[in-house]
């Protein structure tokens, strides 16, 4: 069931700051990332492991975020708490299930999972979490759609 839609409009080179501080006071550990190749999906997740990087005095640049479009997961671990980030943009040559998927959410402290759509079994497993939905207007302007469920 869906709570509530919250719209931040992000310009490109515009921190993803509002959106962060949303993730955070909503109380959910699984964010669902859609829209096309190119949006902001990745970016929105570096920055979001940066800014806890930060509070918690770690080396941002040591935690080598990157796409996992080709590894298809990466895991960031911050002190004693880690980050979980998917893409399965390749879902066709990834070897993994939805339980392993859940696996990996449970022992995170967030999860960042883009092109969920594409492991059709995943979402109806989730009890709670936030779909970002990433839509383009204009030529360097972003509307990004939180719906809480």
């Amino acid at each position: 069931m869906k709570d509530k839609v919250q719209e931040f409009s992000v310009s490109h080179g515009e921190s993803y700051q509002k959106i962060i501080d949303y993730l955070l006071a909503s109380g959910k550990k699984v964010f669902l990332l859609e829209g096309s190749v190119g949006l902001g999906k990745t970016t929105l997740t570096s920055n979001f492991v940066e800014a806890l990087a930060n509070r918690k005095k770690i080396d941002f640049n040591s935690l080598n975020v990157m796409s996992p479009t080709y590894n298809i997961v990466n895991e960031y671990k911050l002190a004693e708490s880690r980050i979980f980030h998917a893409d399965f943009y390749r879902i066709e040559d990834s070897p993994l299930e939805v339980e392993e998927i859940l696996e990996y959410i449970d022992r995170s402290e967030f999860s960042f999972i883009e092109w969920h759509e594409k492991m059709a079994d995943l979402e109806p497993n989730l009890n709670t979490y936030v779909k970002l939905v990433f839509i383009e207007y204009g030529e360097d302007s972003r509307l990004v759609k939180a719906l809480s469920y």
